[in-house]
This record gives C-alpha cells, sequence and structure tokens, in this order.
C-alpha cells in the first residue's frame, strides 16, 4: 500500500498522470490505506490532468467537506474542471465558493470573470478585470485583462455608433 502512494507522487512529479491515477487507485482499494484525504486529492488531479474533467469535478467536490483544510483548493479545482468541460454555470458558482481571503482568491475571481464571458455576459465580467488589474497591473494575465476591457470597449463603441431602425441597432446589410 505504502508502494503505490509513493509511486503515485514520483508519476505525479514526472507529469505522468495516467499511471499516477493507477497507483492512486490501487492504493485506495486497500483496507488499511494511509492518508485517504491526500490521495483522493491527487487522484482528482490527476484526473483534471487527463482531461477526465467529469471525475474531477466530483472528486474536488467530494473531498469539500471532508478536507477542510484545502476545501478552497477543492473549490477552485472543481471550478476549473466544470469550466473545462465547458460547463459554465456551474464553473461560476463553483469559483464564487472560494473563499475571498484563500491563497487562490485572485485565482478564483478570473475563473469568474471567464465563465461570465463564455456565458454571453461580458458586463459582469469587467469588473472582476478591473479589480485584478488594480490589484495586480503586471500579473500573470494583466495583458489578457487589458485585452478583455479594450474588446468590451470596442464592442459597446460598436454597438452605439450601428443607426438605429426602430429601437434596434441595424446590421450592415453586404
Amino acid at each position: 500500500q505504502r508502494g503505490a502512494l509513493k509511486k503515485a507522487g514520483e508519476a505525479l512529479a514526472a507529469g505522468r498522470f495516467s499511471r499516477a491515477r493507477q497507483a492512486l487507485v490501487k492504493h485506495l482499494r486497500h483496507k488499511r490505506r494511509r492518508h485517504p484525504k491526500q490521495a483522493r486529492f491527487l487522484l482528482a488531479y490527476a484526473d483534471m490532468r487527463l482531461k477526465r474533467y467529469g471525475e474531477a469535478t466530483a472528486g474536488f467536490q467530494a473531498l469539500v467537506p471532508r478536507y477542510p483544510l484545502l476545501a478552497d483548493y477543492c473549490r477552485y479545482y472543481a471550478a476549473r474542471s466544470s469550466y473545462k468541460a465547458k460547463r459554465f454555470a456551474e464553473a461560476l458558482g463553483l469559483a464564487r465558493a472560494v473563499s475571498a481571503t484563500a491563497t487562490l482568491a485572485v485565482d478564483a475571481s478570473l475563473l469568474q470573470a471567464d465563465a461570465l464571458r463564455a456565458l454571453g455576459r461580458l458586463p459582469e465580467a469587467l469588473p472582476l478585470w478591473r479589480s485584478y488589474l488594480r490589484r495586480r497591473p503586471g500579473g500573470a494575465r494583466a495583458a489578457e485583462g487589458h485585452l478583455r476591457l479594450a474588446q468590451a470597449a470596442l464592442k459597446a463603441v460598436g454597438a452605439a455608433s450601428r443607426p438605429r431602425v426602430g429601437g434596434r441597432a441595424k446590421l450592415d446589410e453586404a
């Protein structure tokens, strides 16, 4: 049993997620397994990396009440897995559940913005991007934040400058 967990750790560190998953499943089947919460977290993480998003989301969500120390990590990774599975409304709800004081709070905020944008709710996403740019002007996603704000401004200007017919914007006819 200890060997399976060790093999899983080595495989995860080497980026061999399929092998890690196999070792974790083997470890969790053992009756006297050690560190089951940690093994389940790593299994969900391996599932996420293997693009098994449904299983990853379920695994992370199941850990939230059982593993309070990593509850916000579980919420964030569940949200990320849902987003990757194109379940944007679910991803939005899960990302909103991450505590504002969590280490991953900024990442969860940007994931909310991404989900809102994917849902076609760009005006709701813009304050999240503005907040990110105020807090982290040189952050890893600052360029993307400026791009999203510029896209929204262009969209607003484009919609405002179209001729209106009967209260609706008239599209150019080709």
